[in-house]
């Protein structure tokens, strides 16, 4: 996705209040012809039987239509883009919650890759070891989770042995335990596992080169957000380089776990509804919008302070609003370039 993304121009009759095409669907971009759409009728009933909300509504069709042009080949890149930008106002707009949030996480990461089924292998009893070691200190506080033979932590080390069974050479990380655990607090373990599937191999995502030896993509995450306190957070740069800090020691906990161990969760599941979107541009906000909040205290401390003040609970706990720490995150500056430059190919 590129740095400036475009939309095609539409009469104000020809959209809906929410900025979505009416009926017919087909027509975005160019006509598509009537085999690519419902009949009115078909189109009208569906609308009448189902009672969704509006905001259920507009995502289902926005789906459906593009769903019907990508399964026929014929969705440009424009298109493309300008459904992609659609949905990223739509989740800026509003926290779509519950089971749409469901419905988008699941939707969504299937765009970027497809993962067909590989056989499972034999899981080492080192790797089932820790499997074993980590699954206790994933969100132990939360009622899912908590008790030792609950179903959360069933489902979580069912979905890590599938991971680690279909991709020996990584078999299992630590840190790999808290994306399942998000997943898992938004839909069931068969869905989990198939989302945490695309996330691992997409292009978008490419979660299996960040729990790879030598963590090869938590290597450019960090060069990448070097650059940017470096011109976004001048006064925190120099502060790091006069007393030879190392940014991973602070940061890398975050990439990581994808922030899950850092966030409240519900802010959390609204930085995943942009990260299952965008990809990583928005955990790199996320980041430097930390590290701007926290840069009068950070400059005064010594690396080992430092470490401690962005590993403290309170620390992350002082968001107020989500909504409006999303809509701040948002407003980062970080081209898209410089993170498509993360998957040269």
């Amino acid at each position: 996705m590129s740095g400036t993304e475009t939309t095609n121009d539409t009469s104000s009759s020809a959209v809906t209040q929410y900025g979505f095409y009416k009926y017919p669907p087909a027509g975005v971009g160019v006509n598509r012809g009537e085999a690519l759409a419902p009949s009115k009728k078909e189109f009208e009933g569906q609308r009448d039987q189902q009672p969704w909300k509006e905001e259920e509504r507009w995502w289902l069709c926005s789906f459906a239509v593009y769903e019907r042009l990508r399964r026929a080949g014929v969705a440009t890149d424009e298109e493309t883009t300008y459904f992609r930008n659609q949905w990223r106002h739509r989740l800026t707009a509003a926290d779509p919650g519950g089971i749409l949030r469901r419905l988008l996480w699941g939707y969504l990461s299937q765009q970027s890759v497809k993962v067909g089924e590989a056989a499972e292998g034999e899981v080492p009893a080192a790797v089932r070891d820790a499997i074993e070691r980590d699954i206790g200190r994933t969100l132990p506080s939360h009622c899912l989770f908590a008790a030792a033979d609950g179903i959360g932590r069933q489902s979580l080390r069912r979905v890590l042995l599938r991971l680690s069974a279909q991709d020996p050479e990584v078999g299992y990380c630590q840190g790999m335990a808290f994306p399942v655990a998000t997943l898992l607090l938004h839909c069931p373990e068969e869905e989990c596992y198939g989302v945490m599937r695309r996330l691992w191999w997409g292009r978008r995502w490419r979660l299996r080169d960040l729990f790879s030896p030598h963590f090869p993509l938590l290597t450019a995450l960090l060069s990448i957000l070097q650059q940017q306190i470096a011109q976004l957070l001048p006064r925190l740069h120099r502060h790091l380089a006069e007393e030879e800090m190392e940014l991973s020691a602070i940061v890398a906990p975050w990439f990581l776990t994808l922030f899950t161990h850092q966030l409240p969760t519900a802010l959390l599941a609204r930085v995943w509804d942009f990260f299952i979107l965008q990809g990583w541009r928005v955990l790199l906000q996320v980041a430097v919008y930390l590290l701007r909040k926290e840069e009068p205290v950070l400059v005064t401390l010594s690396m080992e302070e430092a470490v401690l003040h962005m590993r403290s609970d309170t620390t992350y706990q002082r968001v107020v609003d989500t909504e409006t720490f999303i809509r701040a995150v948002l407003r980062v500056p970080i081209d898209d370039k410089v993170v498509e430059g993360l998957f040269p190919c």
